[in-house]
């Protein structure tokens, strides 16, 4: 299954400096390459072979997420967190699901001014996908 890509739209409200509660929407599309072989007959009815077809079929991917931010420690410029969700996961297309999703972030960091910054995730679990990144803007 190929990947094209995740778009993550997050509101988190910080309790505190040290805890943020809120909501995440993810949507990814992948798609899947299945095979099939198309036999061929002769005019008498004999298996003469035949050729493979490729087909890419693609699923469109849904998720949304309560998520709690835990911060380790946040400084005007720098921050790092973990992050823990569990969502619901609806899928469109080739594949329909519908399925409980944990979401979780262990190290996070970000990095830049005290409204804008850019953060990224590491080793996550879910649909938050192993490695990401983006940029923060603070109210």
């Amino acid at each position: 299954m190929f990947h094209r890509g995740n778009l993550h739209l997050q509101y988190l409200y910080n309790m505190s400096s040290h805890i943020g509660l809120g909501v995440m929407v993810d949507y990814t599309h992948s798609y899947i390459t299945t095979h099939d072989v198309v036999p061929h007959y002769d005019d008498v009815g004999h298996y003469i072979g035949g050729h493979l077809t490729d087909e890419r079929n693609g699923t469109e991917w849904f998720t949304i997420s309560p998520t709690a931010r835990f911060y380790w420690f946040n400084h005007k410029h720098f921050a790092m967190y973990s992050r823990v969700g569990l969502g619901l996961l609806l899928s469109a297309g080739y594949e329909r699901k519908r399925s409980v999703m944990p979401n979780i972030s262990p190290v996070s960091v970000e990095i830049g001014g005290t409204r804008l910054r850019f953060c990224t995730e590491l080793f996550s679990i879910g649909s938050y996908g192993e490695f990401n990144g983006g940029l923060k803007y603070s109210f």
